[in-house]
């Protein structure tokens, strides 16, 4: 009998400290904490997804999607931000979102299946007010590469940008600091 006790225990020390350790995500860091004084928004252009989404973007940036895409700004496509004069880019792809808001179960599979590539560090992050996961990867090359997955109202998104080593970390950032969800039949 005392063995079943200590088994019982054991399982709920366990389930206790899984608890403690999947509600990080529940109190995020907002981007804009991370946000650089030295670029200026104001002059930037806004990009506005069907999809139910919008962002602000450099004006000599461009803007582009799949070969076969006639409009970037149509629901459910991944459009990309390019500065043509360097490498820097930002990239948004819509995914499958969280069910029945199970958002830990969701931030812990995406993370994985998402990118295959080795996890270097995460944080718990904010977009636009949304929870978020920040994910460094390290790719093949063992260049690294900066992920938001973004949990909002069931959909989700994975967004792509330049790592803190990078020179264009602080336009990635400034614009994932613009990023707004909105009612996709809203607009």
């Amino acid at each position: 009998m005392k063995w079943l006790i200590g088994v019982m225990l054991v399982i709920v020390a366990l389930a206790g400290a899984y608890t403690l350790a999947t509600q990080h995500f529940y109190h995020p860091v907002s981007i804009t904490a991370n946000l650089p004084s030295a670029v200026n928004v104001s002059a930037w252009k806004t990009f506005e997804s069907r999809g139910g989404w919008s962002i602000r973007y450099p004006p000599d940036w461009k803007i582009s999607s799949c070969h076969t895409c006639t409009n970037p700004s149509d629901a459910g496509l991944f459009v990309t931000f390019d500065d043509p004069r360097t490498d820097d880019a930002v990239m948004i792809e819509p995914i499958a979102g969280p069910h029945a808001g199970n958002l830990n179960a969701w931030f812990s599979d995406v993370k994985v299946n998402a990118n295959q590539n080795r996890i270097v560090a995460e944080t718990p992050a904010s977009v636009a007010g949304k929870p978020a996961l920040k994910v460094l990867y390290r790719y093949a090359d063992a260049s690294e590469g900066e992920v938001f997955f973004v949990a909002d109202a069931g959909k989700g998104y994975e967004i792509m940008g330049e790592n803190s080593r990078q020179p264009g970390y602080a336009y990635s950032v400034a614009m994932i600091s613009t990023m707004q969800f909105h009612d996709a039949g809203a607009r």
